[in-house]
Protein backbone atom coordinates (compact mmCIF):
# COMPACT_ATOMS: atom_id res chain seq x y z
CA UNK A 1 0.00 0.00 0.00
CA UNK A 2 1.34 3.18 -1.05
CA UNK A 3 0.28 6.35 1.02
CA UNK A 4 2.07 10.21 0.42
CA UNK A 5 3.66 11.50 3.44
CA UNK A 6 2.22 15.28 3.00
CA UNK A 7 3.76 17.77 5.51
CA UNK A 8 3.27 21.19 4.03
CA UNK A 9 5.44 23.92 5.27
CA UNK A 10 3.92 27.26 6.39
CA UNK A 11 3.76 29.55 9.11
CA UNK A 12 1.35 29.66 12.22
CA UNK A 13 0.57 31.52 15.13
CA UNK A 14 -0.37 30.12 18.42
CA UNK A 15 -4.33 31.05 17.45
CA UNK A 16 -4.35 28.59 14.78
CA UNK A 17 -3.80 26.32 17.23
CA UNK A 18 -7.06 25.04 18.96
CA UNK A 19 -7.57 22.50 21.32
CA UNK A 20 -11.30 21.43 22.31
CA UNK A 21 -11.82 21.04 26.35
CA UNK A 22 -13.91 18.70 28.15
CA UNK A 23 -13.39 17.50 30.95
CA UNK A 24 -13.91 19.50 34.66
CA UNK A 25 -9.96 18.18 36.04
CA UNK A 26 -7.51 16.07 35.68
CA UNK A 27 -8.40 14.05 38.84
CA UNK A 28 -11.80 14.00 37.54
CA UNK A 29 -10.45 12.17 34.18
CA UNK A 30 -8.33 9.73 36.43
CA UNK A 31 -11.36 8.83 38.20
CA UNK A 32 -13.72 8.40 35.07
CA UNK A 33 -11.22 6.51 32.36
CA UNK A 34 -11.64 3.50 33.27
CA UNK A 35 -9.97 2.01 29.44
CA UNK A 36 -6.64 3.31 29.94
CA UNK A 37 -5.65 0.37 27.06
CA UNK A 38 -7.25 3.28 24.82
CA UNK A 39 -4.12 5.21 24.82
CA UNK A 40 -0.28 4.47 24.09
CA UNK A 41 0.98 5.39 27.54
CA UNK A 42 -0.58 4.16 31.16
CA UNK A 43 -0.03 7.50 31.94
CA UNK A 44 -0.35 11.41 31.32
CA UNK A 45 3.70 12.20 30.50
CA UNK A 46 5.42 15.83 30.09
CA UNK A 47 5.98 16.52 26.41
CA UNK A 48 7.08 19.43 24.06
CA UNK A 49 5.17 20.10 20.97
CA UNK A 50 6.95 21.75 18.38
CA UNK A 51 5.40 24.16 15.96
CA UNK A 52 6.00 24.68 12.22
CA UNK A 53 6.04 28.38 13.24
CA UNK A 54 9.20 27.36 15.41
CA UNK A 55 7.33 27.76 18.88
CA UNK A 56 7.89 25.13 21.12
CA UNK A 57 5.46 24.51 24.02
CA UNK A 58 6.07 21.74 27.03
CA UNK A 59 2.48 20.15 27.44
CA UNK A 60 1.66 17.02 29.12
CA UNK A 61 0.68 14.56 26.59
CA UNK A 62 -0.75 11.06 25.67
CA UNK A 63 -2.08 9.08 22.40
CA UNK A 64 -5.20 7.99 22.00
CA UNK A 65 -5.21 4.85 20.21
CA UNK A 66 -8.83 3.99 19.25
CA UNK A 67 -9.51 7.75 17.55
CA UNK A 68 -5.40 8.31 16.86
CA UNK A 69 -5.33 11.31 18.47
CA UNK A 70 -2.91 13.71 20.64
CA UNK A 71 -4.78 14.53 23.90
CA UNK A 72 -2.99 17.20 26.25
CA UNK A 73 -3.24 18.79 29.81
CA UNK A 74 -4.23 22.28 29.49
CA UNK A 75 -5.52 24.67 32.60
CA UNK A 76 -6.53 21.21 34.64
CA UNK A 77 -8.35 19.80 31.43
CA UNK A 78 -8.14 17.34 29.43
CA UNK A 79 -8.22 18.14 25.58
CA UNK A 80 -7.89 16.50 22.33
CA UNK A 81 -5.36 18.90 19.64
CA UNK A 82 -7.61 19.15 17.30
CA UNK A 83 -5.24 20.75 14.08
CA UNK A 84 -2.61 19.01 14.10
CA UNK A 85 -1.36 19.83 10.80
CA UNK A 86 -0.19 23.17 12.67
CA UNK A 87 2.69 20.54 14.27
CA UNK A 88 5.91 19.78 12.99
CA UNK A 89 6.66 17.32 15.71
CA UNK A 90 5.59 15.74 18.85
CA UNK A 91 8.69 14.62 21.40
CA UNK A 92 7.34 12.42 24.47
CA UNK A 93 9.66 10.24 26.24
CA UNK A 94 12.53 10.50 24.30
CA UNK A 95 10.68 9.76 21.26
CA UNK A 96 9.41 11.81 18.44
CA UNK A 97 6.06 11.99 16.96
CA UNK A 98 5.53 13.42 13.32
CA UNK A 99 1.86 14.12 11.91
CA UNK A 100 0.82 12.38 9.03
CA UNK A 101 -2.68 13.99 8.06
CA UNK A 102 -4.85 13.85 10.45
CA UNK A 103 -3.33 11.03 12.93
CA UNK A 104 0.83 10.83 14.19
CA UNK A 105 3.44 8.45 13.37
CA UNK A 106 6.58 7.60 15.47
CA UNK A 107 9.66 8.31 14.03
CA UNK A 108 11.93 4.77 14.32
CA UNK A 109 14.80 5.54 12.36
CA UNK A 110 16.11 8.14 10.21
CA UNK A 111 19.05 5.88 8.39
CA UNK A 112 19.67 4.26 6.54
CA UNK A 113 15.68 4.59 5.84
CA UNK A 114 13.69 6.60 7.16
CA UNK A 115 11.28 4.44 9.04
CA UNK A 116 7.84 5.12 11.17
CA UNK A 117 4.90 3.06 13.26
CA UNK A 118 1.65 3.90 13.62
CA UNK A 119 -0.05 2.80 16.76
CA UNK A 120 -3.45 2.31 16.99
CA UNK A 121 -5.86 0.05 18.34
CA UNK A 122 -9.14 -1.67 17.48
CA UNK A 123 -12.13 -1.93 20.00
CA UNK A 124 -14.79 -4.26 20.52
CA UNK A 125 -17.66 -5.47 22.73
CA UNK A 126 -17.80 -8.51 24.03
CA UNK A 127 -19.40 -11.62 22.19
CA UNK A 128 -23.01 -11.74 23.38
CA UNK A 129 -25.09 -14.78 23.27
CA UNK A 130 -28.84 -13.77 21.34
CA UNK A 131 -32.22 -15.47 22.35
CA UNK A 132 -31.49 -18.70 20.05
CA UNK A 133 -27.62 -19.11 21.60
CA UNK A 134 -25.78 -17.93 18.99
CA UNK A 135 -23.26 -15.26 19.22
CA UNK A 136 -23.86 -12.07 18.01
CA UNK A 137 -21.72 -9.63 16.22
CA UNK A 138 -21.08 -6.21 17.38
CA UNK A 139 -19.45 -3.71 15.00
CA UNK A 140 -16.30 -1.42 15.90
CA UNK A 141 -18.92 1.92 15.67
CA UNK A 142 -20.56 0.25 18.89
CA UNK A 143 -17.50 -0.47 20.79
CA UNK A 144 -16.58 3.02 20.21
CA UNK A 145 -19.52 4.98 20.99
CA UNK A 146 -18.54 3.18 24.61
CA UNK A 147 -15.67 5.65 24.46
CA UNK A 148 -17.75 8.50 24.27
CA UNK A 149 -20.34 10.69 26.40
CA UNK A 150 -22.02 13.56 25.17
CA UNK A 151 -19.81 13.33 21.88
CA UNK A 152 -16.61 13.94 23.70
CA UNK A 153 -13.71 10.76 23.51
CA UNK A 154 -11.42 10.25 26.06
CA UNK A 155 -13.89 9.36 29.16
CA UNK A 156 -15.95 5.96 29.09
CA UNK A 157 -18.56 3.98 30.86
CA UNK A 158 -17.90 1.00 32.45
CA UNK A 159 -18.97 -1.19 29.77
CA UNK A 160 -16.08 -3.89 29.59
CA UNK A 161 -14.24 -3.30 25.95
CA UNK A 162 -11.85 -5.64 24.21
CA UNK A 163 -8.66 -3.65 22.74
CA UNK A 164 -6.36 -5.22 20.69
CA UNK A 165 -3.13 -2.88 19.40
CA UNK A 166 -1.94 -3.30 15.90
CA UNK A 167 1.19 -1.60 14.62
CA UNK A 168 1.45 -0.65 11.61
CA UNK A 169 4.96 0.23 10.07
CA UNK A 170 5.88 2.67 7.32
CA UNK A 171 9.03 3.21 5.46
CA UNK A 172 9.54 6.07 3.03
CA UNK A 173 10.65 5.17 -0.77
CA UNK A 174 11.77 8.21 -3.05
CA UNK A 175 8.87 10.65 -2.01
CA UNK A 176 5.84 8.01 -0.75
CA UNK A 177 5.25 5.92 2.15
CA UNK A 178 4.77 2.40 2.27
CA UNK A 179 3.33 0.08 5.00
CA UNK A 180 4.40 -3.22 6.37
CA UNK A 181 3.22 -5.24 9.72
CA UNK A 182 6.33 -8.12 9.61
CA UNK A 183 9.50 -8.42 7.71
CA UNK A 184 8.65 -10.80 5.03
CA UNK A 185 6.33 -7.40 4.06
CA UNK A 186 9.00 -5.46 4.47
CA UNK A 187 11.53 -7.45 2.00
CA UNK A 188 9.55 -7.12 -0.50
CA UNK A 189 9.87 -3.01 -0.51
CA UNK A 190 13.87 -4.23 -1.16
CA UNK A 191 13.77 -7.30 -3.27
CA UNK A 192 17.24 -6.21 -4.08
CA UNK A 193 18.56 -5.98 -1.10
CA UNK A 194 17.22 -8.59 0.74
CA UNK A 195 19.92 -9.88 2.36
CA UNK A 196 21.56 -6.61 3.63
CA UNK A 197 17.76 -5.88 5.01
CA UNK A 198 18.10 -9.05 7.25
CA UNK A 199 21.58 -8.45 8.56
CA UNK A 200 20.63 -4.89 9.86
CA UNK A 201 17.08 -6.24 11.00
CA UNK A 202 19.60 -8.90 13.28
CA UNK A 203 21.37 -6.19 14.76
CA UNK A 204 19.04 -3.81 15.23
Amino acid sequence: MNKHFQCPHFRLSLALLFFTCFISGLKAQKETINHPEQFLLHDFTNGKILMKSGSGYDMILNYNLVFEKVVIVQANKICDLSNPGSVDTIYLLNRKFIPAGMVFYELLAGSPFILFVQHRSKVSLPPRMDSYGKISETSATDAKEMLLIGNKSNISSDQELIFNKEDVYWVQVDNSMQSFKDAMEFYKIFPNIKSELKQYIRQN
